[in-house]
Formats: structure tokens, sequence, C-alpha cells
């Protein structure tokens, strides 16, 4: 079993005021101590850390009871702070780290935050990590003081919780809770968005009537427009005049500023050029100086070198002359020390002979007395003694002859022990192969594995980065096709504009509207149509057709119908005039031929598109009207032209046959103008229809690849749950196979040590055997010595003589200690020579080594010195060549950097006048600015009463570019003087504006977004019915995954719990048991237990050790 806890830190945590670490290096830990120690706080710090919310079971009432609270020497402390440190190499848990430390902090406010790794995060986040590793809130793996039982007295159902943490599926519950809760969500977010829609619906209708009111307000806005128009046209032309006066101003003032500009720009640019010719001749002679000091500095360094070498040369003749000497001294020392050597070891060996003869004489002298004197003494001994001791010696043997039987069987036992240890080995170690051989194949099998969920892993990133670029590009689309739309309600709003003002007969006389009404209401027969309805030209046409049409343009034109009825409606009622063009009275008019004449651009009537019905009707008003460019081409052609010609001018200045000269401005295009904007509006209508189809069609194109890399997405998914699943089974089975093999490794390397131990004893029992026969031996030939001894003890002392012997050895003992004492000496001066000979030996090889590298190095100096005064040489050289260069240069920068000055000062007074003229430009830019915000407040205004507005701008002035609105921006006429009933219309539409009262100007805005709102509301309620179903199908298939592992889990503790029940006890039997098996996701579990001769019964019914003794082969067995 691998150890999984390396540390624990405490800090500020009840009774642990100061830092302190716990170290667990072992498996198995034990703290110990006396009472109050602060045994427990370590253990509930331990739970504490890992996220448990009971203060009861932290022997605790709040967050400030986890605190230190200070003690009579020491204040309390502020925080409270717990880190446990867990071994990851094994990747036991579900993250990348090998080492994984999770941080609990409390403070005295009751807030608490945790930490991994040293990173913030949620307590949830800590529980679902610890929850898919068996450490979860509410498990097995922590027991509290007095909790062993724990498991037996709660309920089956909340005992279920720790199977479920075994199985590793409280994270799965706890996210089928979560999917229950988002359905519960979900589907009062349906209830609120149909209440939504039931809100928005008459809402929708609202809208509507107010965005018709509207329209009634621009129809009569636009009459407004037209008189408005002389009113600001009048005002706009004379605030311009005063701009572009102001203007000119200011552009002589800025020609004034641009000539000194120039001015002082040219002595700028000739400044400049000295100035970069100054640079570069002093970049030029900095570089050269700085090349010539690098060139001054070469030459002094060689020089030192030069020196350097000479002194070198010096000391080494010097050394090599002293080194002469010694070698002819040590040479003449060497010889007469070998002279002497040769006489000392003559003496030396001279002397060492006479002292070993003495020696070996002295020796026998030793032993002849020795001998005499140890018989005399033994036979005084052995002859009181020699009995007893035999029968000792013989006493003795037995003894150890008894002994060493005893040794043999022993010896015998331990062999056949050893023997059948060895055989036990061979099996244990076959059997560790077989399991190392298994657990290796399943470590391959379970890194395939994660190779294929790393790839499954992968496919589900690409999947979720195509599924965003499609979302991405849905967005895009339905954005696009929101645009469009809203595009589309712009363009029928303009289309219901100008069909309302087709409808009001608005921009025609009040005759002809009051006539076309009463038509409208069925007062006549047959067919009654305005001219300008019947009319389309192009845009750059408009203004001359209407400008020949004068006052036909008001026209009504009759089909089949007698003018005479609406002659005398005209005639009774006082609604002004109108005319009438019955298409049967019409006759046909001459037309003139066409004049080749390069200033006319053609026959007016060839612009004008009618139907060929009308076709005689238009000849007949405008046959004889031409269209010439401008008003210069037309003066040269009506003096040649026919009385009944008319030139008409592009800005709609018309020229008679009679002489005759209409001019000036009444801009009443937009009556001609509304069949062409009509039908440009339905065109464009048509295209923004056909591009949304396009586009909704390629957004259903990427809706349903969307759909389909979804799907391929929740396969992936799955596929990579059951990876996932296969992994965990997986490495459950590779770590059974390590634990397996670990005890199989254990029990081995067991058997080898009781091999080394009987090895040890055999050794042991072969050696006292040994020894013990050994002494048997001696204690034989002892009683037999003494056997022997005691016949010959008579024999000896006779004849013995003491004192002749005890003479000789004391001469020859003299004699060889005279002997030894000249050889020692002799001796130690042959060393002493023979020393220093060797030590003069070496002094002068290395005095000929030396002076050999002396002479080397001499040769290699005189080379060195050789190339240093070449090089010196050279360097002299180059130091003149860089010195021509530098004087030349240094008088040319004297002469520039005098012009330079010059031209600053020349440069200073052109300053002085660019000055001046900047501050006469700024006085015409406050001019000019002040008549530009006149300009830009009755802009303003006029935006405020109009609308939308086509500024004319002067040639000299610029503005904003007209919007392509034509019928709906009028343009501003060039008027010189007032007309005095203008105030009063104005008032009179002003106050029917206000008749009408407050409108929403944002309706038709409005009415548009909540309809897309409504829509879109429609569509999120398909969403959520979706939505609903994909919850429901994950909660089945997070119950079927439950089921499916709650169940393995349960037959394997049910299984481990039997036996071990059976091994706490001694027998008996133990079960557990499902309460409700049909319900499988939310049965209880309950057990029934049978001690050893007793029959089976509850929990509640065994005693206080039986108890713990069951809870602990359960939480054994989990």
């Amino acid at each position: 079993m691998l150890s999984r806890l390396k540390s624990l830190e405490l800090q500020g945590y009840k009774t642990f005021a100061s830092k302190i670490n716990f170290e667990f290096p072992a498996k198995i830990t034990a703290v110990v101590g006396p009472n109050g120690s602060g045994k427990s706080n370590i253990a509930d710090s331990i739970r504490w850390v890992l996220g448990e919310q009971s203060f009861r079971l932290l022997r605790g009432r709040k967050t400030e009871d986890m605190i230190f609270a200070g003690s009579e020497f020491r204040s309390r402390a502020g925080m409270a702070s717990a880190t446990i440190t867990f071994d990851n190499e094994d990747g036991w848990l579900p993250i990348d780290f090998s080492e994984v430390s999770v941080t609990r902090r409390a403070y005295r406010d009751g807030q608490n935050e945790y930490l991994l790794n040293g990173q913030k995060i949620r307590l949830r986040d800590i529980q679902e990590l610890l929850s898919q590793s068996g450490l979860a809130e509410r498990t097995y793996t922590l027991i509290g003081q007095g909790l062993v039982d724990s498991a037996l007295s709660i309920r089956p159902e909340e005992r279920r919780k720790f199977f479920e943490e075994a199985a590793g599926i409280g994270l799965y519950r706890s996210r089928r809770e979560e999917a229950l809760n988002r359905l519960d969500t979900t589907r009062r977010n349906l209830e609120r968005v149909k209440d939504i829609l039931s809100e928005l619906e008459p809402r929708l209708r609202s809208l509507e009537r107010q965005a018709r009111r509207f329209l009634e307000y621009k129809t009569i806005q636009a009459d407004l427009q037209v008189l408005l128009r002389d009113w600001y046209g009048y005002h706009w032309h004379r605030a311009q005049n005063d701009v572009m006066q102001s203007k000119q101003v200011l552009r002589e003032r800025e020609v004034r500023q641009e000539n000194a500009r120039d001015t002082f720009e040219r002595y700028d640019r000739r400044i400049s050029t000295l100035r970069t010719e100054l640079q570069e001749l002093r970049t030029l002679l900095n570089n050269w100086h700085v090349e010539s000091s690098g060139l001054h500095r070469q030459r002094e360094q060689i020089s030192r070198d030069l020196a350097v070498l000479d002194e070198r040369q010096r000391s080494m003749t010097d050394q090599k002359r002293n080194f002469g000497s010694d070698l002819t001294r040590l040479d003449e020392e060497i010889k007469s020390r070998k002279l002497n050597l040769e006489s000392l070891g003559k003496d030396y060996a001279l002397l060492r002979q006479e002292y070993q003869d003495a020696q070996t004489q002295m020796q026998q002298a030793q032993k002849v007395l020795e001998t005499r004197r140890m018989e005399r003494e033994s036979v005084e001994r052995e002859s009181r003694e020699q009995r007893r001791l035999l029968v000792q010696q013989e006493t003795t043997a037995v003894e150890l002859k008894a002994r060493q039987n005893e040794l043999d069987e022993r010896l015998n036992n331990l062999v056949q022990t050893r023997e059948k240890t060895e055989k036990d080995i061979v099996i244990a170690r076959r059997s560790q192969v077989e399991k190392k051989q298994h657990y290796d194949s399943l470590v391959l099998s379970l890194s395939s594995g994660e190779e294929e969920r790393k790839k499954l892993e992968a496919d589900i990133t690409v999947i979720a980065n195509q599924m965003r670029e499609l979302d991405e590009k849905v967005r895009v689309v339905q954005k696009e096709t929101n645009r469009l739309q809203g595009e589309q309600a712009r363009l029928n709003a303009q289309l219901d504009v100008l069909e309302q003002a087709e409808r009001s007969l608005n921009g025609l006389n009040q005759g002809s509207k009051s006539l076309m009404e009463a038509v409208q209401k069925g007062g006549f027969s047959g067919k009654y149509s305005t001219l300008s309805s019947l009319l389309e030209a192009g845009k750059e046409y408009e203004l001359a057709i209407a400008a020949s049409l004068g006052e036909f343009l008001d026209a009504v034109v009759l089909e089949d119908a007698d003018p005479e009825d609406a002659m005398h409606l005209l005639a009774k009622t006082d609604k002004g005039r109108a005319i009438l063009l019955p298409v049967s009275l019409l006759r046909e008019v001459n037309l003139n031929p066409t004049q080749k004449d390069s200033g006319i651009i053609g026959r007016i009537t060839d612009f004008i598109k009618v139907k060929s019905a009308y076709q005689p009707l238009i000849n007949a008003l405008l046959g004889n009207t031409f269209l010439v460019a401008d008003r210069s081409e037309a003066k040269k052609i009506i003096q040649n032209a026919p009385v009944s010609t008319r030139l008409v001018t592009l800005e709609g200045e018309i020229f008679d046959g009679i002489g005759s000269i209409v001019a000036g401005k009444e801009n009443r295009t937009s009556v001609i103008a509304r069949p062409r904007q009509k039908r440009e509006l339905q065109e464009m209508l048509l295209q923004i229809q056909t591009s949304v189809l396009q586009i909704q069609e390629d957004g259903q194109g990427f809706e349903r690849q969307f759909e389909q890399l979804k799907a391929a997405q929740t396969q992936t998914r799955k596929l990579l749950a059951q990876s996932n699943e296969s992994q965990q089974n997986q490495q459950k089975l590779v770590h059974q196979a390590n634990l397996v093999f670990e005890q199989a490794k254990q029990r081995l390397d067991w058997m080898d040590n009781q091999i080394q131990s009987l090895e040890q004893q055999i050794t042991q029992t072969e050696t006292t055997r040994k020894e013990t026969q050994k002494a048997i031996h001696v204690a034989e030939e002892k009683a037999e010595n003494y056997r022997v001894v005691v016949r010959g003890i008579a024999k000896r002392l006779d004849g013995m003589s003491l004192e002749e012997a005890q003479s000789v050895v004391g001469h020859w003992k003299t004699n060889a200690a005279v002997s030894e004492r000249a050889a020692n000496e002799a001796k130690k001066r042959l060393d002493e020579n023979e020393q220093l000979v060797n030590q003069n030996n070496q002094r002068l090889i290395a005095l000929k080594r030396r002076m050999e590298d002396i002479s080397m190095t001499q040769a290699d100096l005189d080379d060195e010195k050789g190339v240093l005064r070449a090089k010196e040489q050279e360097l002299q050289i180059q130091i003149e060549a860089v010195q021509q260069k530098i004087n030349p240069a240094e008088n040319q920068l004297r002469t520039i950097e005098q012009s330079y000055t010059k031209l600053q000062e020349e440069q200073s007074t052109a300053q002085q006048a660019v000055s001046i003229a900047e501050r006469h430009v700024a006085q015409g830019q406050l001019e000019f600015s002040r008549f530009k915000d006149t300009l830009a407040n009755l802009s303003r205004r006029i935006e405020e009463d109009f609308g939308l507005v086509a500024f004319e701008y002067s040639n000299t002035m610029s503005g904003p570019t007209p919007l392509p609105l034509d019928g709906l921006v009028e343009q501003l006429p060039k008027i010189e003087t007032l007309e005095p009933a203008l105030e009063e219309n104005i008032n009179r539409q002003r106050a029917q504006l206000r008749r009408i009262g407050p409108i929403n100007p944002d309706a038709d805005e409005e009415y548009v977004s909540v309809k897309e709102r409504f829509e879109f509301m429609s569509t999120q309620v398909e969403d959520l019915k979706k939505a609903d179903e994909d919850l429901r199908q994950v909660i089945n298939e997070l119950d079927e995954l439950m089921q499916r592992e709650f169940r393995k889990t349960f037959d394997a503790v049910a299984s481990v719990f039997k036996e071990l029940f059976t091994r706490l006890f001694g027998g008996g039997s133990a079960k557990l048991l499902l309460t409700d098996e049909e319900n499988f996701n939310n049965t209880g579990i309950d057990i029934e237990a049978r001690l050893p001769g007793r029959r089976e019964q509850g929990l509640s019914l065994l005693s206080g050790g039986e108890r713990s003794l069951t809870a602990v082969a359960l939480i054994f067995a989990l």
C-alpha cells in the first residue's frame, strides 16, 4: 500500500498557536501524548481542512472555536490555517500534479477560504475533487473520536452514502441533483417565457396602432416642410455668404502664413544640411581620433611587452648560470657520499653477522636453562597433583562428547528447515514473477487506455472549436438577417409614406386635391388620374420635366369621363382651381423637328416613361419642348428656333420661343419623383427579400452542421465516459495487482531473511561443534601428557644442573647486546647516507630539466621580440597616415561651424515672421469659426424642424452628402426676399401637428423590435422544451451509471465484509442486505450478523465490543 499523506501544517488552529508541520513518512503513523496535548485536534484539523462544515463533529459551535483563543502568555490569533499535502505520483487524485496541497483558512468574521496548490478555489471544487478519490465529507476515510460504530448506528438509507463514496458515484449523485435543479429551473423559465409572450402580444397590437399614427404625423410634417423650405432657404444662403467672406479673408492670411513658413523651412533645410555635414564630419574625426588613440595604445603595449621580454631574458640568463654552479656542486657531493655509503655497508654487514652469532648462542643456552628449570619445577608440582588432573581431564572429555551429540541433532534439524524454506522460496519467486507480469500487463493496458482517452478529449476539443465557429457563423447570419429585416422595415416604411402621400394627394394644389378627394369618395363616373402619377423619368431630368409642365404638374387626366362634372364641382365650391385633361378632347400637335445642335440633349418627351395610351397627351403638352444643358446654350438656340419651341435646362430654367424666360427654383420634383421612388423601393425590397432568403438558407445549413457536430460531440462524450469508466476500473485492477505484488514481495523478503537466519544458526552450530571436537582432542592429549610426565619425572630430576647453564646464558647475552647496539648504529648511518644520495640525484635531474626549459624559453622570447618590433614599426606608419587625415578635416569643421551660426541667426528672424502670420491666421480662424457656428446652429434648427435635409452649399463650401431618399429629403431654395403670408402658413401647419398630440417617434422601430422579441421568445420556448428533454436524458444516463457502479461495489464489499467478519470473530457469519431492491437508486443497506454459537440477530442486540468489531469489518471492507 502506497503512502498518500505526506504532511500536515497547522497555524492558529485550536491549541496550535505557532506554525507547526507534521511529517508522515510511514504507511502507519500513531500520535501519542498526555491528555490535553492536542491529539484530537490533529484529527479534527484533517477533517476540517478537507471541507467539514459540521462544527459538532469538530467539537465546536462556530468558526471562532477553530481559531486559537489565546493564553496567559500569548494573545489570541486572528486566523486559523491548515494545509494538508498528499503524494499524487500515481495520480490517485484526478489532477495533474505530483503533489497536491489543500489549504483552508478561517477568520474571526466567519469567512473561510480554500486553496489548492496555492490557488484560491471554491469549497465545491474541493468537495468534487475529493469525492472522486474517496475523501468526500461524511465518508469512512476519516473516523472521529467515538465514531467507530457510527456506521452501524445510522439508518440504512444514510449507510448507503458510504457505499456510494466507495463506488465513486457521490459526484454523479451531486451532478444528478444539479441536473434536477436545472430541470426545475428550465420548467420555471418556460413558464416565464410563456408569461412574457402573453404580455408582449397586446403590446405588439398597441405599437402597431402607434406606428400608423406616426405615419399620419409624418404626412402633415411633409406639408410643413414645403413652407419651411423657403423660410430656411433665405436664412441659410445669407449665413453662407457671411461664412464665405470670412473664409476668403482667412485664406489670404493663410497664404501669407504659408509664405513665411516656406522661408523658415528653407532656412531649416539648409541648417539641417549643414547640421548633417557637421555631424558626419565630427563622426569621421571622432572615428579617426579613436583609431589614432587605439594605435597609440597598441604601440605602447608593444613597448611594454618588449621591456618585459628583455627583463625575462636577463632573469633566465642569471638562473641558468646559478643552475650550472649547483650542478657541479651536487655532482661532487654525490660521488663523495657513494664512497662513504660503500664503507658503511661493509661495517654494517660485519656487525650484523656478529650479533646473529651471539644471539644464536644465547638462545641455545637459554633453552637449556629453561628446560632444566621447568623440569625441576614440574617434578615438584606434578608429584602431588598428577592423578587429580588426570581424572579431571577425563571427566571434561566425557562432558564434551555429550555436548557434541546435542549439537549434531540440532544441526540436522536446522538443515531440514533450510531445505523446506528454500523450496518455498522457489515457489514464491515463481508466483512473484507471475504477479509482476500480470501487473505490467495491466499497467500497459492502462497506458493504452489513457492514450485513447486523450485522443477522445482532443476530438471533443476539435468538435467544440468547430461548434463555436458554426455558432459564430449562425450569429453573424442572424445579425445580417436582423440588419436586412430592419432595412426591409425601413424601406417598407418609406414605401408606406410614399403611398400615403399619394393617397393624401400631398403636393397637389387645392383644386386638384379637392377634385381627386371627391373622385376617391365615388362621386364621379369614369377614370380620374393625376398627371404626375402617370409619369416616370430619370432623377437627373425630374427638375427639368417638373419645370416644363409648370401648372400642368397638378393636372387631372380624365378617361371615359365627362369634364362637366368636375367643372361643376370646382365652380360650386371655394376649393381652388384645377387643370383638366380629358383624353378624348385633346388634339394632336405638330411637332417641330429636332434641331441638329450640339447644345440640345433631346426632346423632353424622350426622357419620360409613360404608357402608350398617354403618349399623345404628353406630346400635346411637351412635344415642342427640348432639353438643353444650360442657359448659355439655350440663349444661343432660342434665337433661331420656331416660336412654338420651348427650351428647358437641367436646372429648370425655361426659354420660350416668343422670348419669355421662366427662371428660379421651385422644387416640386417630389411629386413627379414618386413613381420612380416607388419602383426603386420595390426593387430594393425584392433584392433584400432574396438576400434574406439566401442568408436564412445558409443559416439553416449552419444549424444542420451544428446539430451534426453536436450529435458527434454527444457520441464522443459517451465514448469518453465509457473510456473514463474503463480507466477507473483498470486503475482499480492495477492497484489490486500492485497490492498483491507487494504482498508477494514482502513474503519473499521474509523468506530470504529466514534463510539468512537459518544459515547463521547452522554456521554458529557447526563452529560450536568444531570447537567442541577440538576441545575433546585437547583434553585427551592433556591426559596422555600427564601420564607421560608422571613416568619421566624421576628420570629428569637426576640429570639437571642449573648453575653451569646460567653462566653460559649470561656470557652470550652480554655479547649479543653489545653487537646489537653497534649494528643498529651502523644501520642508521647507512640509511641516512642512502637518503641523502637519493635526494641529491633527484635535485640533479630537476636542475638539468630546468636548464633545458630555460634554453627553450629564451629561444621563444627571441622570436616573440622580433614579431613585436615589426608590429611596432607597422603601427607607427598607420599613426602617421591617420594624422594626415585629421588635420584637413579639422580645418573644414571650423569653416562649416561659422556658416551654421550665421544661418541660425537668419532662421530666428524668419521664425518671428511665422509667429506674426500665425497670430493673424488664428484671429481669422476665430472669426470664421464664429460665422461657421452660426451656420451650424441654423443647420441644427433646420434639422430639428425638417428632419432630413439636403443642404445646398456654394462652390467654395462643402457639406454632408445627401442621403439617397429622393422625395423625402427637400432641398432649400435660394430666396432673396420672404413672402408676408409664409409665417402664418407655417404656424397653421404646426397647429395641426399640435392637435395630433404627442406621438411615439420610435413606434415603428419599437414595433419591429417587439415583433422580433416576440418571435425570439417563441423560438426560446422550443429551445427550452429541447433543454428539458436533454436534461431528462442526462438524468437517466446518470441513474444507469450510478446503479451499475453501486451494484458492483455492493457485491465486492459484501463479499469482503463476510470474510473479515468471520476472521475478526473467529467464526460466525454476516451479510449485507438491500432494503428495497426494486428501487435500486434509493435503497438502503442493512446488516445481519450471526456470532459464533448464536443465531442470526439484529445490530441492536450486539454488545458494545461486538458492534465495534462489526463496524471495523465494514469499514475495512469499504
